[in-house]
């Protein structure tokens, strides 16, 4: 799960990608749409699966968000010539934070970016970490509860299970 973020650090749309195909699902974040367990799982309020596969046509969509995907998930192979690869990849800041940031951390429900890690130390996020880029993307440690975001989100029994 990615969360696409405007430069204040506010989430507006969620890329939930299958750990097992190349399905790219974007989704509007709005209250109660994602929750976090007390054991970390996610739980998302509408079948994933039955959603559309992303596609070149993002247009505005993207406009103005980024993601932060520092393993650059979409060029795993399984992705290779999807269509929605390129405008999404465009909107990846991970090589534009500036130096040292680490890792990032949005709130529970993925409202909003509220931390990154610099350096080995937590700090809380602010608006002017993007500020030297354009309102459009191009084509004490702080304890706040939120989640940290892993490469791939492999719930067995998630929307993209095959058992289902």
């Amino acid at each position: 799960m990615f969360p696409f973020f405007r430069k204040d650090g506010s989430v507006s749309r969620v890329m939930i990608t299958s750990p097992r195909n190349s399905k790219i699902v974007l989704v509007p974040q709005r209250f109660g749409m994602f929750k976090a367990s007390l054991f970390g799982f996610v739980t998302v309020a509408q079948n994933v699966r039955a959603l559309p596969d992303a596609d070149a046509n993002l247009g505005r969509e993207l406009d103005g968000l980024w993601h932060y995907d520092p393993w650059w998930i979409l060029d795993h192979d399984r992705f290779e010539g999807h269509p929605a690869v390129p405008p999404i990849k465009s909107t990846n800041c991970a090589e534009r934070l500036p130096a040292g940031v680490e890792d990032m951390e949005f709130d529970p429900r993925l409202g909003r970016a509220v931390a990154i890690r610099r350096n080995s130390e937590w700090e809380p996020f602010r608006a002017d970490l993007l500020s030297r880029f354009s309102d459009s993307a191009p084509g004490s440690p702080v304890s706040t509860g939120g989640w940290r975001l892993a490469p791939m989100w492999e719930d067995p029994d998630g929307p993209f299970s095959q058992a289902r």
